[in-house]
């Protein structure tokens, strides 16, 4: 899976690394392309990736090939040079380009880089291979695509230049040509050599489908033994790692045509995550093969499952971003789902408590779900109440929105995981301190959600709670104008929805920032997908002073105002349920612990990783 982990160690191998892949590896892939990997010292792309640039770094290698062939899988590092995407650590040269030509969020325009350095470059790409070779890696895949050195040569958007490495897309292919030859020079040819190049750019000068048809052959006519086709570049990042409004398989309208004109295999990847959809993409001569990266985060195990028949089993990446591409915010690779991502090595090196114990969870929402799996999985006695008919807690009403729906996996998952751990779990089952106490528990957690805030705003008893629309418990307004209290992160959402039942929709928020806390790819594209629609006015920086008949009175900076409106939806955050069970059990000298949104409201990661580790706790 070629995603970032932050797991090396200033660009070694470590033991948590090689437990990372491995765990992929013994879950049935096949082939593992790694992350990133840099094959030059002085332009990092993140502060944790891994490295190959001098001979050092081939002992660790050597240790995570190990690791992955003893399961039988083959392994190759993914060389790369950042260029302008460099991380911006203090120390760092100018940064370098094609020309003086960076991304829009750059600080400084990048210098051209001299044809010298390119030289020093291409031998930088076939050094570093060597050494893979001689740690006994299978070969290596050169990443030529997401806006790197070598895409940013290919593309007339970022390659400004008038030598023989610019202008014509023959020039303009040479760089990335050199680098394949290179390797192919010090490696020979038992060795595999493979390249990702882009399928589709979205940029106005961005590669056209008849260059980009040109380019994959000129690259196998360079010797490469297959092609990963990819999508997107660096202006467009939802394009490269895929939002929730995508869907399945998208990219194969633009993957088939290259790969017809191919004789070498062709690798399709992005927003696949269904073995019945990758399957059908191979029966339709679509790709030759399916490259898994999220999805094997989420479950490492994906493709055994698949391979025997368990695709009912896997625990389906929902997209959201949140962990696995929300560095820094995380400081090691994370996933909403999958609280063992990145810690493999600790879960190892240091097993859980065998310890049989009584375990009780209150609450069917994440945490509570994540919490009774993990203590079953520990060989606990586990019994979850939920005071309604169905687990699920909030992910049940996260799934509505637009684009959304993916949330629905997570709950299927959880809920199935129960049922196969044969966990016994009450259903519209409302549990008090004596009926648990009853129960003479060794552990209980309290996982009881959150309810919706209402804030003291005169007249908001008009208003319609976001839930309840959500919940089906009211009709949606439809060809209206809405009123949406609250910008956060359900508030835009619901905005979104609102939206396409017609109305016209006046989102108020009192911050100056709309979806904060959300993952910065999908927030990106909902605030620019709001600010540019007509159908959505957007008032920052305003409080809303009362709420009447027909109107919503605001304060935006000094000015107060009326907005006519037909109805009032308060999507203002939520706030902890029935915190002050925890307390009571505590008072019965039970060991009693509060996880999830009853703690404080969080996101979904929040609450899985929550309880995941409150149950790897238990002793």
């Amino acid at each position: 899976p070629p995603i970032s982990t932050n797991l090396a160690d200033k660009g070694y191998v470590t033991e948590e690394l090689i437990q990372h892949y491995g765990a992929r590896a013994k879950g049935g892939v096949g082939l593992i392309v790694s992350e990133v990997v840099t094959v030059e010292p002085t332009y990092v792309y993140l502060p944790g990736d891994m490295s190959i640039y001098d001979d050092s770094f081939i002992p660790g290698w050597k240790k995570l090939v190990d690791g992955v062939h003893q399961y039988g899988a083959k392994i190759l590092p993914q060389l790369f040079h950042p260029a302008f995407m460099e991380f911006p650590i203090p120390g760092t040269p100018q940064l370098i380009a094609p020309s003086n030509v960076g991304p829009y969020y750059a600080k400084a325009a990048p210098r051209a880089v001299t044809k010298e350095e390119l030289e020093v470059i291409i031998k930088q790409f076939g050094d570093a291979a060597y050494r893979m070779k001689i740690a006994g890696g299978d070969g290596v895949e050169v990443h030529g695509a997401h806006g790197y050195l070598i895409n940013q040569f290919l593309s007339l958007d970022t390659n400004g230049r008038t030598d023989e490495y610019g202008g014509s897309l023959e020039n303009r292919m040479r760089f990335g040509l050199n680098v394949i030859n290179g390797i192919r020079k010090v490696c020979g040819n038992d060795f595999i050599v493979g390249v990702r190049l882009p399928a589709y750019e979205t940029v106005s000068r961005g590669l056209s489908q008849e260059e980009l048809i040109t380019i994959a052959k000129k690259f196998e006519e360079a010797g490469v033994d297959y092609i990963s086709l990819s999508a997107g570049c660096v202006k467009k990042k939802s394009q490269l790692m895929d939002t929730q409004e995508y869907e399945q398989g998208w990219r194969a309208k633009y993957v088939a045509p290259i790969k017809k004109e191919l004789k070498v295999p062709v690798f399709i990847v992005g927003q696949l995550r269904e073995p019945e959809v990758c399957e059908k993409l191979l029966q339709d001569n679509v790709a030759d093969y399916i490259v898994l990266g999220r999805p094997l985060l989420c479950d490492p195990e994906w493709g055994e499952k698949a391979r025997t028949g368990r695709s009912d089993e896997i625990r389906k990446c929902i997209s959201c971003l949140d962990g696995c591409l929300n560095l820094p915010t995380y400081p090691i690779i994370t996933c909403t789902l999958n609280p063992k991502v990145g810690r493999e090595h600790t879960l190892t090196v240091f097993p859980p408590e065998k310890t049989k114990r009584k375990v009780v969870v209150i609450g069917g929402g994440p945490a509570g779900m994540q919490a009774a799996i993990t203590a079953n999985e520990n060989g606990h006695n586990v019994t979850l109440f939920e005071k309604s008919g169905k687990l699920g807690g909030q992910l049940n009403i996260a799934c509505v929105p637009p684009h959304k729906s993916p949330i629905k996996w997570a709950v299927e998952w959880m809920a199935g995981e129960l049922e196969r751990q044969n966990v016994d779990v009450r259903l519209n089952c409302d549990a008090d301190a004596e009926m648990v106490a009853a129960m003479n528990p060794d552990y209980v957690f309290v996982a009881t959600g959150a309810v919706p805030f209402t804030p003291p705003i005169p007249g908001i008893e008009n208003g319609i709670q976001c839930w309840d629309i959500l919940q089906d418990n009211i009709a949606s307004p439809e060809n209206q104008t809405v009123a949406v209290i609250g910008g956060g992160v359900v508030g835009c959402e619901m905005a979104t929805l609102l939206r396409e039942k017609g109305n016209k929709v006046v989102l108020v928020e009192m911050r100056n920032a709309l979806a904060i806390g959300q993952a910065s790819i999908p927030r990106d594209d909902l605030v620019a997908d709001m600010m540019e629609s007509e159908a959505i006015d957007v008032y920052l920086n305003t409080t809303v002073k009362s709420v009447n008949n027909g109107s919503l009175t605001v304060i935006c900076g000094e000015e107060e105002k009326d907005i006519p409106v037909d109805s009032v939806v308060v999507a203002v955050g939520q706030k902890p349920y029935n915190a002050q069970l925890c307390d009571e059990l505590r008072a019965m000298n039970i060991h009693a612990k509060k996880i999830g949104d009853v703690k404080r409201p969080r996101k979904i990661v929040d609450a899985v990783q929550e309880g995941f580790w409150s149950a790897m706790g238990i002793i």
